[in-house]
């Protein structure tokens, strides 16, 4: 036989199998924890939101009263930051001359700083800037709360199911409207992942990353805040009860480091904004009796329900639908019922545990929270039923500046968390893998659509809230401007956002008492006719007004188009 060729024996040897990349196991597990998550919550926000998958570009997704007001904090955040360099939380393009703090504005100062690169990097619009802003809340609020529920019980399934619960929940939807500050929640559960796994692990990279989380909270809004230092308060308070954790040494010193860092980034803010309060009272808060949760709320769908028609025979009793729809959903509703008799019901026949102890510590949070969202006194389908205090009012005299808030209602938020916790660990005993458990999963998931289905949100297109003497007012010269051609406070936001003029007045939050007395001065020189002044004094050289409404003045009209009239007040050099 002919001996092979060298070549031929060559070409019989196997080849070495190629290494394995490196980079597959890494974009697995990221479509796995963030990818395929936040794909699907993102196809649930526009399926119930079809108008807004075509209006990107063209429309805010938020309403024309508090949503332009957001609008607004996005674009103040990018003009002070991006363009002039100054300190984001003083202004005075509002309230000209003097300015006035936004401390205790609900500024949501997160959703400007992501902007800032999304405009002057990647060019984004404003309108794009702030859509963003809102599909990013819906999608990665559903992604923090998956993987929480992760964490806790390891049930991928369950995890998505309890991440839609949260970011597709009635509060959210409802908010929707126009509270940016309030669609903002994704960080509360990503504050409460890192710090379960902060006291679990007692590591000093836990404690950085759980104090950042935090400083996150806080970029979002005061009330997150505050709710999220609670519950972690009382979480770590369980643990020390349960005695699962120790103060050693060594965690002392963990938790000296979570602390001090804590401290040193939310301490400032907080401490200005106590300080502000006792030294320059705030004015425009809202009466705490007003905004109170009726407990009816959490079982009857609301206002921004899809056939919210079919419940309004209670939810039009109730001030504020983006306020009061606080439904928890029928199938979130039955495991919490469910859960309640296996841990209370069957644990008193049985005397025997029926669920894990933590389960207890979200009873409690549950509790705690959903009283305290019924504000100082009980009402029920608008009625007042209960002449004594109940513990809200106790938290007001703790905490003199929760009284800036006045909306115990919003502290739903927290038990409707503690639902969702409680509820996920009831699915988790449900066996898919049955036929009688798929066909329950069915219907649970049926019903919770059925449940959560929101009605349509805004959709506010710049153009329509703009008439083209915004545009005029944008090309004359520099000077500051009093609008009062534009129909409400939340348009001229709007409308700055387009001639880029300071403003005397506007509409902020909360307002310091010495700021709104200066403000008077500038409306009372305006309203008794002493036009020199505005120039003169305040630095006001335009003046705004509907067309039917003119000023009695010889100062010029320099623009009119049959709807509204700008004057020019130019009376020296100061303005």
């Amino acid at each position: 036989m002919a001996k092979k060729s060298k070549k031929a024996v060559r070409s019989t040897r196997k080849k070495p199998a190629p290494e394995p990349s490196r980079w597959r196991p890494m974009l697995r597990a990221f479509w796995k924890w963030f990818g395929l998550p936040g794909l699907l919550y993102l196809v649930i926000f526009f399926l119930s939101q079809p108008h807004y998958l075509t209006n990107f570009s063209s429309g805010f997704y938020l309403d024309g009263g508090d949503g332009f007001q957001n609008v607004w904090n996005i674009w103040w955040v990018n003009d002070s930051l991006a363009v002039h360099h100054n300190n984001p939380y003083f202004t005075t393009t509002l309230h000209w001359p003097h300015g006035t703090t936004l401390l205790p504005q609900t500024m949501n100062i997160i959703n400007g700083l992501i902007a800032v690169p999304l405009i002057n990097i990647f060019g984004f619009s404003l309108v794009q800037a702030t859509n963003f802003a809102v599909v990013f809340a819906f999608m990665f609020g559903g992604v923090t709360m998956f993987w929480f529920i992760q964490k806790l019980y390891s049930k991928y399934w369950v995890s998505l199911i309890a991440g839609a619960l949260f970011t597709f929940s009635t509060y959210h939807m409802a908010h929707a409207q126009g509270h940016l500050q309030l669609v903002t929640f994704e960080f509360i559960p990503l504050f409460f992942l890192a710090f379960w796994t902060f006291l679990d692990k007692v590591r000093y990279r836990y404690a950085v990353l759980a104090s950042g989380a935090l400083f996150l909270v806080l970029l979002s809004d005061y009330y997150y805040l505050f709710w999220s230092v609670i519950v972690g308060g009382m979480w770590f308070a369980w643990k020390l009860y349960r005695k699962e954790f120790k103060l050693t040494k060594q965690h002392i010193k963990v938790l000296s480091v979570f602390a001090g860092l804590s401290a040193a980034l939310i301490g400032p803010m907080l401490i200005s904004l106590t300080r502000l309060n006792n030294r320059d009272p705030l004015t425009g808060f809202h009466d705490p009796m007003v905004f109170v949760l009726d407990p009816l709320s959490v079982v009857i769908p609301g206002g921004s329900w899809y056939w919210s028609s079919l419940t309004d025979w209670h939810w039009m009793h109730l001030p504020f639908a983006a306020e009061t729809s606080v439904f928890f959903g029928y199938g979130l509703l039955t495991l919490v019922a469910i859960a309640f008799y296996k841990s209370f019901i069957v644990r008193w026949r049985t005397k025997k545990p029926t669920v894990p102890s933590d389960i207890y510590f979200w009873w409690i949070v549950l509790f705690v929270f959903g009283v305290l969202a019924l504000g100082p006194r009980l009402k029920v389908y608008a009625q007042t039923l209960d002449r004594l205090p109940l513990p809200y009012e106790l938290m007001e005299k703790l905490f003199p500046t929760l009284k800036i808030s006045g909306m115990p209602v919003r502290w739903i938020l927290v038990s409707l968390i503690a639902s969702i916790v409680i509820g996920s660990y009831v699915l988790t005993k449900l066996n898919i893998k049955t036929r009688k458990g798929q066909i329950v999963l069915a219907l649970f998931v049926l019903v919770s659509v059925v449940d959560l289905w929101p009605a349509p949100l805004p959709l506010e297109k710049p153009e329509d809230h703009t008439q083209p003497y915004v545009y005029a007012l944008k090309a004359l010269p520099n000077g500051a401007v009093i609008d009062n051609g534009a129909e409400t406070g939340g348009e001229q936001l709007l409308h700055q956002t387009i001639h880029e003029k300071p403003m005397a007045f506007g509409y902020v939050t909360r307002l310091p008492k010495s700021a709104d007395e200066k403000d008077f001065h500038i409306f009372a020189a305006l309203e008794e006719g002493r036009f020199d002044q505005l120039c003169q004094t305040y630095r006001v050289r335009y003046v705004t007004t509907p067309a039917y409404r003119p000023i009695n003045t010889t100062y010029p009209v320099i623009y009119d188009d049959d709807q509204t009239l700008i004057y020019d007040f130019k009376n020296s050099d100061n303005c």
